[in-house]
């Protein structure tokens, strides 16, 4: 330490960043059943590689797991997991866990049959006493049986709540 005089200071601005995981395609990432799986861990803001990447599937690590077919790659600024033929039991949460950054999870749904299937609905009871189904239906023909039967369904419910006098009815929108 050296005293001077006159006092003398000078301002420096800081910038403090933290290092962080991304897996691109998350938080949640549909695979058919079938097919293979590449899952990248990748470094975000990182100033030097890290000592180890650990894979975790739930709160299991796996990077030294001897599942067939799946295998851990270290890279230089990240990792790869690589699930050669995706099996329904590999539908988890999957977290890459850097030894200097912070942690990343995705979540991985696995589609059995091929076909994706999203319905989406909403029902509301509404101040006339009707009860209203909105439904948006996707990529799933074989599905529609199943949803007329619901649609009767609520429709025989609704007109059952009340007596005759204060019916109510079903109006369904596609």
């Amino acid at each position: 330490q050296i005293q001077t005089e006159p006092v003398q200071q000078r301002f420096v601005r800081l910038n403090i960043t933290e290092a962080y995981s991304v897996i691109p395609g998350g938080p949640n990432l549909h695979v058919k059943q079938g097919s293979s799986l590449r899952l990248e861990c990748q470094l975000m803001a990182a100033t030097e590689s890290p000592s180890y990447i650990f894979w975790f599937r739930e709160e299991r690590m796996i990077n030294y797991d001897n599942e067939p077919g799946v295998r851990v790659e270290l890279k230089r600024n990240g990792s790869v997991l690589v699930v050669e033929k995706v099996k329904l039991s590999h539908g988890a949460n999957y977290t890459c866990s850097p030894s200097n950054a912070k942690p990343s999870c995705i979540m991985i749904h696995v589609i059995e049959g091929g076909r994706l299937i999203t319905l989406c609905y909403s029902i509301h009871l509404n101040p006339s006493q009707s009860l209203l189904v909105n439904y948006r239906h996707h990529q799933a023909p074989f599905f529609f049986k199943p949803l007329r039967r619901l649609l009767f369904m609520l429709h025989v419910y609704a007109r059952n709540l009340n007596s005759d006098r204060n019916r109510r009815f079903v109006k369904v929108r596609g």
